[in-house]
């Protein structure tokens, strides 16, 4: 973390490329997935970060840029910083734009895509020690200090992962790029990890490295039930601070020229982009937001913020022991503030940094240290049950789908603690929240597919 911020980027220097990891002898092997000794050849033939940067030669993505760069006759994706920034392991995409080197001639080929070092770090400093016995006796620490990075622990991964998959200051997808073609980014820590039923064929792609096929937590007694559910809360709670940081950032940028605040990839995209039928269930839920701290009542006209990134936050909060009911009413003033006119904007900005301070000094290092157990699964799931019961009558999809995921994540973990004595979830995705093929967008969802879905979570507790 750099100046209060969440979320890890690498160094600028010591790049030397994914091809030195690429060795038989090292990382190439041809052995089963996932294995050691196989995780370049796992990255390369299943990760879809290895084919991050040839998506930029895609017919959308030309597709994209003809949208986004109207004035130029053919614009090439592949160089512009704004695609780089996440397409590449290129930590400053636009020094590298026109080229595939750096002057110094160390940085790695795009077409590797977001390879080794964009998560591990540049590893020209411990590539070679990273061989000898001597580097199974550096502690976490003196490996930091030589720039790699352990994502063996859930909080390392999810920092890693939020720079591009929620976004920061130099890293972000915003509405014009939504609205010109990319999807819209929905990340969540186990939800990329771990493959969960998928909701369509954009939303949730099972984007897992080659780690979710081995020990999450190296050394650890932990059940497979228990690790997940420590990686959902953890993940959740580093996604929400990565949101927080971004808002800010385009808050702060929002008295400059050329800012397009209100910066719409703030709002639930499904307030406008909806079936035009008279009773979806869409409209009628993605334009409320609540006044002050009272229950959401709608307001037609106003659209409905932050419901995919913090749906969770005040349940993960009060199985913590922590002042959910603080963050609750934090959230309720931002959905408040944030479509109104500069001076609420202004006011917006004071609870963002209350409010992101608390999470990253009171919440996530609590939810690090949570003991998994069943107090603390019949306390977040009674608390989740309870936050979508009162807000089903106008839940939006954002908050359905983050839902249901941590449901599925509590389902598992009722199991490992429980065994043959906990009763188990439908393993199939409620309809209303799939995305048919060739959209990135669902269709059909309803507050009341909710409302039947919890009726359901009801019925396995134990």
């Amino acid at each position: 973390m750099e100046n209060g911020s969440i979320g890890w980027a690498p160094p600028a220097q010591g790049w030397i490329g994914t091809a030195s990891c690429a060795s038989a002898a090292c990382h190439g092997a041809d052995g089963p997935q996932g294995t050691k000794g196989c995780e370049y050849s796992t990255w390369k033939e299943s990760d879809p970060h290895s084919r991050a940067y040839d998506a930029l030669f895609s017919e959308r993505s030309l597709r994209m840029a003809r949208v986004l760069w109207p004035d130029e006759k053919t614009p090439e994706p592949w160089k512009k910083s704004e695609c780089l920034a996440c397409h590449t392991s290129f930590e400053s995409a636009k020094e590298h734009a026109d080229s595939a080197k750096s002057p110094d001639g160390t940085s790695p080929n795009p077409q590797y895509g977001v390879g080794c070092e964009s998560c591990h770090g540049p590893a020209r400093d411990w590539i070679g020690v990273h061989t000898t016995n001597e580097w199974q006796a550096l502690s976490p620490t003196e490996k930091e200090r030589l720039g790699f990075r352990n994502l063996t622990q859930p909080l390392a991964r999810a920092e890693t992962c939020v720079r591009c998959h929620t976004g920061s200051p130099n890293q972000e997808v915003n509405h014009d790029l939504i609205a010109a073609g990319h999807p819209r980014l929905f990340f969540n820590l186990v939800g990329f990890s771990e493959s969960p039923p998928t909701m369509g064929d954009k939303s949730y792609r099972g984007k897992w490295h080659w780690l979710s096929r081995r020990n999450p937590i190296a050394g650890s007694e932990e059940s497979r039930g228990i690790k997940l559910a420590r990686e959902w809360a953890v993940g959740e709670v580093v996604a929400a601070i990565a949101s927080l940081d971004l808002l800010n950032h385009r808050l702060n940028a929002a008295d400059k020229p050329s800012s397009n605040w209100p910066e719409l990839a703030e709002f639930n995209c499904y307030a406008c982009h909806h079936d035009l039928s008279e009773h979806n269930g869409m409209e009628r839920t993605t334009v409320t937001i609540p006044k002050a701290s009272a229950p959401s009542k709608p307001v037609v006209g106003r659209l409905a913020w932050g419901a995919w990134s913090f749906a969770t936050i005040p349940s993960i909060a009060e199985a913590s022991g922590l002042d959910a009911e603080k963050i609750r009413i934090s959230l309720e003033t931002l959905r408040r503030l944030i479509p109104g006119n500069d001076e609420d904007r202004r006011a917006a900005m004071k609870v963002v940094t209350t409010l992101k301070q608390y999470l990253q000094s009171d919440l996530l290092p609590a939810v690090e240290m949570q003991s998994i157990n069943t107090t603390w699964l019949n306390s977040v799931r009674g608390s989740l049950i309870a936050e979508a019961k009162s807000s089903a009558p106008s839940s939006t999809w954002d908050q359905a789908a983050a839902w249901y995921i941590a449901f599925v994540v509590l389902d598992r973990l009722q199991q490992d603690l429980l065994g043959n004595e906990g009763r188990r979830m439908a393993s199939s995705v409620p309809s209303g929240l799939l995305f048919p093929k060739g959209f990135d967008s669902p269709r059909g969802f309803s507050p009341k597919m909710l409302a039947d879905f919890l009726k359901t979570v009801e019925n396995t507790n134990p």
